[in-house]
């Protein structure tokens, strides 16, 4: 008895007779034919098919000789996403299937192909146009290893969500690219031990190049941190979102209770600020330090972090920016200094007047070393995407929950 695929395969065949025959010559004049090849294809019944594909050369005059350019035609998408493969893709999405229900592998399908179909199937996921639906599949999936925990008084009814981005050059299609990790921490501080606890990370891997088309969906990732909320926490607690002040970020903590700038980013402005102490003259930067009462330079700028108004800081930048116009400075030392405050001044409503409930403290950077760099970190090697993926899971210390989005 014919099967569905075997008439499938019969139509496939008559598409082909009929542009060879007809419509080649009226809509590809100058297309010739040079043979008719057949291919098998097996179902996931093991039945053999078989279709044919049509040669064609094109012919050119390239300084009075001719020159011929040979292609193979597919006719029909399915035989395009086939390629030299000889098993149909029914047949693939069967041994998945197979696989997931437990199920024997059909003696018609070499062990070989079955296992790197099922290894291939692991490892390198189909990636969506939507975040939304990459968000989806992950977290509906088995990979799902977040963590539900119970919200005590001292978390003081708070849910902080971290947000940073890191790169990795990645192997794919024989070119080296840029991986970017998209990595939203959630936690909660114990306002009775100081210490940052419950944590669950997410890590959120796409293309580079793509970010700012296909995945820089602020509302999907708005959804995500609701759903992860009301699953692994309480659905009722307030949110304070952590970041650099980045434009994505800062989209996406409008529409929460609180918004913070990592002191991480805010000591690294000071760190290039005043560490260049190989290329500056020193009593530049004594002069500074002089003339605001500066004893340690990370001690004086906490200070301002944690207790200055915005209005304290409006009078300091001020006298900062007069300052510097009114001194003769090296213009790199001149430079890192105005970097500093300037981006201090922009982000300002980040950093001061926070109420005091909310602890300002962040441990962003540390999240990225500890849940994804450091397993990924060997020098001179270029991973694929999926490798990195698994390095990250099989490595991942799962007393905190970990969700892998891609």
């Amino acid at each position: 008895m014919n099967t569905a695929f075997f008439y499938f395969i019969k139509d496939l065949n008559k598409i082909e007779e009929d542009f060879r025959t007809i419509k080649r010559k009226q809509e590809h004049p100058n297309w010739n034919l040079h043979k008719v090849k057949t291919r098998v294809i097996i179902d996931n019944q093991g039945n053999r098919h078989y279709y044919n594909l049509g040669v064609y050369y094109i012919r050119k005059i390239e300084n009075g000789k001719e020159k011929r350019t040979y292609f193979t035609y597919y006719h029909h998408d399915y035989l395009k996403q086939i390629g030299r493969n000889k098993y149909s893709i029914e047949t693939k999405k069967f041994a998945t299937f197979l696989k997931n229900s437990h199920a024997r592998r059909p003696k018609f399908l070499p062990k070989s192909t079955y296992q790197y179909w099922i290894n291939q199937n692991s490892k390198e996921k189909v990636i969506s146009s939507k975040l939304e639906d990459k968000i989806a599949n992950s977290y509906n999936s088995s990979s799902n290893k977040l963590r539900k925990y119970d919200v005590k008084d001292e978390h003081k009814n708070i849910l902080y969500v971290e947000i940073d981005d890191t790169y990795k050059t990645i192997q794919q299609n024989r070119k080296s690219r840029k991986l970017m990790c998209r990595m939203i921490t959630f936690n909660l501080f114990n306002n009775k031990t100081n210490r940052y606890e419950c944590i669950n990370n997410v890590q959120i891997y796409f293309d580079k190049e793509q970010k700012l088309t296909k995945y820089d969906e602020k509302n999907s990732i708005i959804a995500l941190i609701e759903m992860i909320q009301n699953e692994y926490y309480k659905p009722d607690m307030e949110i304070c979102i952590k970041g650099d002040g980045a434009k994505n970020i800062n989209e996406t903590a409008k529409y929460f209770d609180y918004q913070v700038l990592d002191k991480f980013h805010l000591i690294n402005y000071v760190k290039n600020a005043f560490m260049l102490k190989k290329f500056l003259n020193n009593s530049i930067v004594k002069q500074f330090k002089n003339e605001f009462k500066i004893k340690g330079v990370y001690s004086y700028f906490d200070n301002i972090f944690e207790n200055f108004s915005i209005l304290d800081w409006e009078k300091l930048f001020s006298a900062f920016i007069n300052w510097t116009k009114n001194n003769k400075l090296d213009y790199r030392f001149s430079e890192a200094l105005l970097k500093l405050i300037k981006y201090i001044n922009n982000q300002k409503e980040l950093i001061f007047d926070i109420p005091k409930a909310i602890n300002k403290s962040s441990h962003t950077e540390s999240y990225i070393h500890n849940y994804f760099k450091k397993y990924i970190s060997k020098k001179g090697t270029s991973y694929k995407i999926s490798t990195i993926i698994d390095l990250v899971s099989d490595n991942f210390d799962y007393k905190n929950g970990l969700l892998q989005i891609y």
